[in-house]
């Protein structure tokens, strides 16, 4: 009993003496909204890279990914709506839930109650309005119910317009008596940014699309035009040679036979080396040397007296982590281009050095660059678009697949593919790797 006493007057001192009260109610305070603040750090980060998320992958890793890692959040799910199945659907999913989440949800009921203002469902106000005789009362337990299918205590609309694209839902942490009002604040803030960022991915996603039809279109055009040329070929040298061809004339016919299918060969081969999936093999190469390799070969394949074919590689590269094999490939392609781009004058040079990307979204992370110029007459400024489009060439007996292969094996590599040109003067085409540069000690750099 004296201990219970001495218990008892301890808590009414802490009670009554003020500045010791406050500082425990901090500490306490501190203690228990831990996760909320790392919340809001982490809410702080997403916003910052919000500008960067370009699709529904990046956006998985930048906002649906770091909110989970936050401790605050041990399930985090994404749904959008599908057009084409008419539902909304379960389309990013971070957490471990007890039961696997419903996979659609039909648009009504469930979104009935989301105003345009972005007001969220939360677990705790539902349940109080489920628990009263009220009118709403049926449709509040409905959407309970569909969040527990979902794994949510929490539910943010995606808004765009007047229209909800989609729900993020927030599983809460069993500590904790739910999301307060300034969590849910920064969380609808945050929300909002991503329904732009949606807008713009499926936008861009469209973009893609068409792009792909049209390049599409070309390719199969350009396709059934390589094929049907040797076709004719092949018909009319089979004809002549079933009809009246004398002996000696058998000969020749036959050899148009076997030329033509050797080009068939050639275009099949190069589209299916086009359309087939690459594999990378990197490996620590001395890039100067693979490059030095591509230049001693093509002028042991002879050169015309009038072309000069120069290298001039920077010095102290350091190893670079890439398919020895491809950057062979890739370079023979552009500086054989090149060569027949300046016919029988003129110059090709190739350089190598260090830079940045240039594109989204690695823009201005270091780079193995590798130029390959020419004094040719220069691309047509029409034509600069179509370079890397399948089939198409400006060359009488070109397949159009050199180019696009090339563009495929650089971006196998993460990297980047670009043409400067100008009619009568001549064209740059430059390739950018992305490489691992080991990082600097700022010590040694002021020593």
């Amino acid at each position: 009993q004296a201990t219970f006493q001495l218990f008892l007057a301890s808590v009414l001192f802490l009670g009554l003496y003020d500045p010791l009260k406050k500082r425990l109610e901090a500490v306490a305070g501190e203690w228990f909204n831990r996760q909320g603040r790392r919340l809001e750090i982490t809410l702080v980060e997403i916003d910052r890279s919000v500008p960067k998320v370009i699709s529904l992958s990046s956006l998985d890793a930048q906002f649906i990914g770091r909110l989970h890692s936050s401790g605050r959040a041990p399930q985090v799910s994404l749904y959008l709506w599908n057009q084409e199945r008419g539902l909304y659907e379960l389309t990013l999913q971070r957490g471990q839930p007890e039961k696997p989440l419903m996979r659609t949800v039909s648009q009504r009921p469930f979104t009935d109650g989301f105003q345009n203002d972005g007001t969220p469902y939360t677990r705790a106000e539902l349940e109080l309005q489920g628990k009263r005789r009220l009118p709403g009362q049926e449709d509040a337990n409905a959407r309970l119910r569909t969040m527990d299918t979902m794994a949510a205590d929490l539910t943010l609309p995606v808004i765009s317009g007047d229209l909800v694209v989609g729900w993020l839902n927030l599983r809460d942490e069993s500590w904790s008596d739910g999301y307060s009002s300034e969590e849910v604040r920064r969380l609808r803030e945050t929300v909002h940014r991503i329904a732009i960022v949606l807008e713009n991915i499926y936008s861009f996603e469209q973009l893609k699309e068409q792009t792909r039809l049209a390049a599409l279109g070309t390719m199969a055009a350009g396709l059934a035009h390589e094929i049907r040329n040797p076709l004719a070929g092949i018909k009319g040298a089979a004809q002549y040679l079933e009809g009246d061809a004398r002996p000696d004339e058998v000969p020749a016919f036959l050899k148009v036979i076997v030329d033509e299918t050797d080009r068939l060969n050639t275009v099949v081969s190069q589209f299916l080396a086009y359309a087939r999936p690459f594999q990378i093999h990197s490996e620590a190469s001395d890039t100067n040397a693979l490059i030095r390799q591509v230049v001693d070969l093509v002028r042991a394949e002879g050169v015309a007296d009038g072309i000069s074919l120069e290298a001039e590689l920077a010095p102290g590269l350091p190893p670079i982590s890439l398919d020895p094999d491809k950057l062979r490939q890739i370079m023979l392609n552009l500086v054989k281009n090149a060569l027949q781009a300046v016919g029988e004058e003129g110059g090709v040079t190739v350089r190598t050095g260090l830079g940045t990307l240039t594109a989204p979204p690695h823009r201005g992370k270091p780079a193995f660059v590798a130029t390959v110029m020419d004094t040719g007459v220069g691309i047509a400024p029409e034509n600069l678009e179509k370079l890397f489009i399948p089939f198409f060439t400006t060359k009488r007996a070109g397949t159009g697949l050199g180019l696009a292969i090339c563009r495929r094996l650089v971006e196998a590599h993460g990297g980047e593919i670009a043409v400067q040109s100008q009619q009568g003067t001549g064209s740059t085409f430059t390739v950018r790797l992305p490489i691992d540069l080991p990082e600097v000690d700022p010590d040694q750099t002021l020593s």
